[in-house]
């Protein structure tokens, strides 16, 4: 080969190798591949999603976002700068907001390298839709009879395929499912074959088409099924009352207890000097045994009685009971307490003591140990097969690990009703509780002022 040729021969190779070597280098190393979502998926908010997707470059991170218009307007995927690896599947758990689309995208923004230079590029994933979660909400539990309760409950689901109900005995642990397969739209189910006079706990919950995505459980509700008719009239006894003016102003009822485990709560009645009209005042629960009344005026005497009842009948009255109300006295001071998120230092009056927890915050809420706040103001915490059973200031609270109902003075509330998933739960070993909750049932007022949680006890010294 002559010369002349053998150079025009390197020069054409030259050129081939400056041409073919960014078209193989751009094709393997600027492509990201999403892998789910796929199309048409239905994602529900609150469920958790493994967005998967497929490097094959060796871009150094992929930056996620979606959209739920399309593609006009993208939010970032908390935690969703994640590093590549190159021709391996990498997925990140999203919590799926709260909002109803069917028009979402993922877009999976990457750099890469051309010619040495960087460049930017996005990929997208198919459209998909976000549901709203399908938690059914408001389960109330009415007792029929002696071996029938009723569960109603509000449909939140738009294409749900099927309910499922859960059982267990009030102070067990372990649910039972008891229903499987209730159709759509169902908003009732009565339960039958119950033991009489049994308290149950009822939870209920959707599956959703087409992945069987299992929902968030509504509320617990409770009922206690009636007693049989061959009871209990005869059997209820009169309580046994006494009233006494106390130096904050109220006035205190103690009664006995005369019907074990057969009454289902008393009924307190009021009258207001010698001449007035005993009325009703306010119902308590078959485990308390005292009452204070603080809607009371220095120097009006009080009269009152109270009954006990269960599903079937009254007992007859206690006998009447009266005192006259004293001015609270001036020595009475309130206890201050003051808590920090993060810090195991807290304050009774200012003076600094030792929590063995440090209070954490969770959904806006203050939550802690809180054996520290009840034994300061005199009262009792007693942690027993995941229950909290806490007596303070005359008041009976009964709460439960990772439930967002709880038992006051015998009555069931919701511990935050605008809030269901604010509830005691585990943290760093230890059993947190809600401050706030437990703090306004048992006479306290609870504030906080942006940097400290406050309780105050009494709540009217606030």
């Amino acid at each position: 080969m002559s010369k002349k040729c053998l150079h025009s021969f390197m020069v054409l190779a030259l050129l081939f190798s400056v041409i073919a070597v960014p078209v193989n280098y751009a094709l393997a190393d600027y492509y990201v591949q999403p892998d789910t979502p796929i199309a048409g998926d239905i994602l529900y908010t609150g469920e958790t999603f493994d967005i998967k997707w497929t490097t094959h470059s060796t871009t150094q991170s992929v930056v996620i976002s979606y959209s739920t218009d399309n593609g006009v307007n993208y939010t970032p995927v908390p935690g969703g700068t994640v590093a590549a690896t190159k021709d391996v599947q990498q997925s990140l758990p999203w919590t799926v907001p709260n909002v109803n689309s069917s028009q979402c995208i993922l877009k999976f923004h990457y750099t890469y390298n051309w010619l040495g230079s960087p460049k930017e590029k996005d990929v997208f994933s198919p459209v998909f839709a976000i549901h709203i979660s399908p938690t059914p909400t408001n389960l109330v539990a009415t007792a029929l009879s002696d071996t029938e309760i009723k569960l109603t409950w509000e449909d939140n689901a738009e294409i749900e395929n099927k309910y499922r109900i859960d059982r267990r005995v009030y102070g067990t642990t372990e649910w039972s499912v008891i229903q499987w397969e209730l159709p759509p739209n169902t908003t009732e189910f009565t339960d039958s074959g119950l033991a009489e006079k049994t308290m149950y706990e009822y939870r209920v919950y959707c599956i959703q088409p087409p992945n069987n995505y299992y929902g968030d459980f509504s509320n617990v509700a409770y009922a206690t099924t009636l007693a049989s008719a061959s009871v209990e009239f005869a059997e209820l006894g009169a309580p046994t009352l006494i009233a006494t003016a106390t130096s904050d102003g109220k006035i205190k009822l103690q009664w006995t207890d005369e019907n074990v485990d057969i009454e289902d709560g008393y009924h307190i009645y009021k009258q207001i000097g010698s001449t007035g009209v005993m009325t009703f005042l306010t119902d308590v629960g078959s485990a308390v045994g005292e009452y204070p009344d603080s809607n009371v005026e220095p120097g009006t005497t009080y009269y009152y009685k109270i009954s006990a009842y269960n599903s079937l009948s009254e007992s007859e009255y206690s006998n009447t009971a009266s005192a006259t109300a004293i001015e609270p006295s001036s020595q009475l001071v309130a206890t201050v307490m003051r808590f920090q998120v993060g810090s195991t230092t807290f304050y009774v009056n200012d003076a600094a003591k030792s929590l063995d927890a440090a209070p954490i915050s969770t959904e806006g809420r203050i939550l802690l140990p809180i054996r520290f706040v009840v034994e300061n103001l005199g009262g009792t915490a007693d942690w027993s097969n995941n229950q909290a059973t806490i007596n303070c200031n005359g008041h009976i609270l009964i709460l439960r690990l990772n439930e967002n109902s709880a038992s006051v003075d015998g009555q069931f509330k919701l511990i935050d009703p605008g809030n269901s998933t604010v509830m005691p739960m585990e943290s760093g070993g230890r059993i947190m509780m809600p401050l706030r909750f437990v703090g306004e049932n048992i006479g306290c007022s609870a504030e906080w002022t942006g940097t400290e949680a406050v309780i105050v006890y009494p709540a009217d010294l606030d």
